[in-house]
């Protein structure tokens, strides 16, 4: 069973693809190899429009493509990505009024911390935005720059 995480998996099969907008998209299929997800099957999407160039190149690094080495046309046709390992956010998103599980990004296998570590860190961060901000009390004689220098604003009151 998928859940929401990040999982190994080897591409299965890759083709072209557009959006309705026009944008080229590297249409992606992978199995899960590990886990309670293990034989689990995914696709997603790695879109190149303009605002995501940087996370394109990314994903096809971690998919096992270099596009300064290669042509990127050569994907599919002298190049396959079949077989390659790499690694999947799992994020649960609604779409359309639906709840869905998608690959929110593809990752190199080697590039994410153990799931235990996560764990830990999501847990500090969702601990971080309930605390509430501690201020240091504010001194009867201190200017009002002072006070918030110690407060810790650096704007300048103007």
């Amino acid at each position: 069973m998928i859940t929401p995480g990040i999982f190994l998996a080897q591409v299965k099969s890759h083709t072209w693809t557009r959006s309705q907008s026009g944008t080229t998209g590297l249409k992606v299929t992978v199995t899960i190899v590990e886990g309670t997800a293990d034989g689990e099957e995914m696709t997603g999407t790695v879109w190149f429009s303009e605002k995501s160039m940087r996370m394109g190149r990314a994903q096809l690094k971690s998919l096992g493509f270099d596009v300064d080495k290669n042509p990127l046309k050569a994907i599919g046709t002298n190049i396959s990505l079949v077989g390659n390992e790499c690694r999947i956010q799992v994020k649960d998103e609604e779409y359309k009024g639906e709840r869905q599980l998608k690959i929110g990004f593809f990752m190199s296998k080697d590039e994410t911390p153990p799931e235990a570590d996560l764990d830990a860190i999501e847990k500090s961060l969702r601990g971080a935005k309930s605390e509430p901000k501690k201020l240091k009390p504010k001194a009867a004689s201190a200017s009002p720059m002072q006070e918030e220098d110690e407060a810790g604003d650096d704007t300048i009151p103007f």
